[in-house]
């Protein structure tokens, strides 16, 4: 297995986190926390914060966190659109325009969901070549992923600690591509 791909694996498994949690939530932290240990200990330790505080939730307390922290609280919106523009603005209708064209072109299948949903663009990163992946967190994920961040630190919401876990392996990832270029 190559960085890249370890690294956006790792993307992918986070993303996973930041969905509606119909799979077993508890496995795919614990997975997600696996794959961080080694090369990405901060933020192992974040996803370890996050499993602590939801090991004890029946599936139907995750439902009701995962709704209350997203979709009903529309400061914590999962769209970085919303972050980056607002929620009424043109450019973000070109943003979700532009992803749309790079999945299709990607054969990447969005399903029902938004093109600028967190989870979708972190489970898309594998796709892209790494210049690409680089634009991306740096145009369109990490102040969307900074200021869910500040919402949620104020809220003492456990998905802070998958969103810190996120910023910490998007700053170290920025930083590796650079130092490479």
């Amino acid at each position: 297995m190559t960085k890249t791909t370890s690294v956006c694996d790792i993307y992918a498994g986070i993303g996973e986190l930041l969905e509606y949690p119909v799979n077993d939530l508890l496995a795919c932290v614990t997975s997600c926390r696996q794959q961080l240990a080694d090369r990405y200990p901060q933020a192992s330790e974040e996803i370890k914060a996050f499993e602590n505080q939801i090991e004890s939730m029946n599936q139907g307390a995750l439902e009701e966190l995962y709704t209350v922290t997203f979709d009903l609280s529309p400061a914590c919106t999962p769209y970085v659109s919303v972050h980056l523009f607002g929620a009424e603005n043109y450019k973000r209708g070109e943003l979700m325009a532009r992803l749309n064209g790079m999945y299709a072109d990607c054969g990447f299948a969005r399903g029902s969901e938004l093109p600028d949903h967190l989870a979708m663009l972190l489970r898309f990163m594998p796709r892209l070549p790494e210049e690409k992946r680089d634009e991306l967190i740096c145009h369109c994920l990490l102040e969307p992923v900074r200021k869910m961040i500040g919402i949620l630190a104020k809220l003492e919401n456990p998905y802070c600690h998958v969103l810190r876990a996120l910023e910490h392996l998007l700053r170290v990832d920025g930083r590796e591509e650079r130092a490479h270029a």
